[in-house]
């Protein structure tokens, strides 16, 4: 299966049967199977995220919900391109055509049904570099900080959808501003949902493994594996989810704003193993770090670790790790220092 997805992109993932049967969920080998294949291939994560965006546009049918006939129907249609010909690729417009097809029987959805397949794959994103952050806003004045590495995307139907949706990848947090109506405001990561009315929180999913700290308000998690019972958190709590281990950790931290630092370039640590500093630089600003004595590996870090340049990041790291690091263009070289008696 490896070799099979190798340059995929979203609209042909769209048109695979065995991935409509991962998205469609009734198959527990197909879904472990691409469960463990979405871990091994990061570079087709972001392609395979997108398709399930699209398709979760599709199937959910924000504007009206679908009955479950409804939606087999349409999943029968989808099928049935798929067994007429093993050899023969339809495009994404003759299959969004043929599924279409099949709302007009459903007279009950009048002209909306042709007015959201005309607005199907229009979407937003904002996407942040290397190092980059992006304070955004969003139609309903929902603001939304990006960390570095990090995707948001979104509906240009957001405002007009029964529920706010958005899909993050990275690490972001949300300031999300509460509506008269209660209209209902959910991020979606890769494992899990984060149901919202109005509330300031951070979620991130790096390394396989979700993570989500409630400032204020209240939020639900629903996970996408059904494995899990939803769970409500109030503020302070925090959630760490762990797919591959099947791994739900949650605690309660007074440390709220303290993980939240970093949409100030600010990361503060408290005797956390370096390794693990070290993957959180590999994450934001895209540095393989190589370090060539196994004592600084095994440091402990604790302080604050101020990266507003480049600079200022490798000098206050040199700093709390007591080490010589080199900048070899993206590497970072960490060794110990020489001692002018050594």
């Amino acid at each position: 299966m490896q070799e099979d997805y190798k340059g995929f992109l979203a609209d042909d993932f769209l048109k695979d049967d065995l991935f409509l049967q991962w998205l469609k969920g009734t198959d527990k080998e197909i879904k472990n199977t691409w469960e463990k294949w979405y871990q091994l291939n990061p570079d087709r994560q972001s392609h395979v995220d997108e398709a399930r965006l699209k398709y979760n546009q599709l199937i959910s049918f924000q504007k009206k919900e679908l009955s479950s006939i409804d939606q087999k129907a349409i999943w029968n249609t989808i099928e049935e391109q798929h067994l007429r010909s093993a050899s023969q690729k339809i495009s994404s417009l003759q299959l969004l055509r043929r599924i279409a097809a099949i709302f007009i029987v459903f007279a009950v959805f009048g002209a909306g049904v042709i007015y959201y397949y005309k607005n199907f794959y229009s979407v937003i994103k904002v996407l942040t570099g290397n190092g980059e952050l992006i304070t955004y806003q969003l139609p309903d004045s929902s603001v939304v900080t990006l960390n570095a590495n990090s995707k948001l995307t979104y509906s240009r139907n957001f405002l007009s959808n029964v529920v706010r949706e958005v899909w993050v990848e990275g690490e972001a947090f949300f300031n999300v501003t509460h509506k008269k109506t209660n209209q209902r405001f959910i991020v979606h990561t890769h494992d899990l949902n984060v149901e919202v009315l109005g509330t300031t929180f951070n979620v991130k999913r790096r390394r396989g493994i979700s993570n989500v700290v409630l400032a204020t308000g209240k939020i639900r998690l629903v996970f996408t594996d059904e494995k899990h019972q939803p769970m409500f958190m109030r503020p302070g709590d925090m959630v760490e989810y762990t797919p591959s281990e099947n791994k739900i950790a949650k605690r309660h931290t007074a440390s709220v704003e303290v993980v939240a630092k970093w949409r100030e370039k600010i990361f503060v640590f408290n005797s956390t193993p370096f390794a693990k500093v070290a993957e959180e630089l590999e994450e934001v600003y895209g540095y393989e770090i190589i370090i060539e004595d196994s004592e600084i590996a095994r440091k402990h870090v604790s302080g604050t670790l101020n990266a507003q340049s480049d600079a200022e990041l490798l000098s206050t790291l040199s700093t709390l790790l007591n080490a010589e690091i080199i900048k070899n263009d993206k590497q970072l070289i960490v060794k110990s220092k020489i001692h002018p008696n050594q």
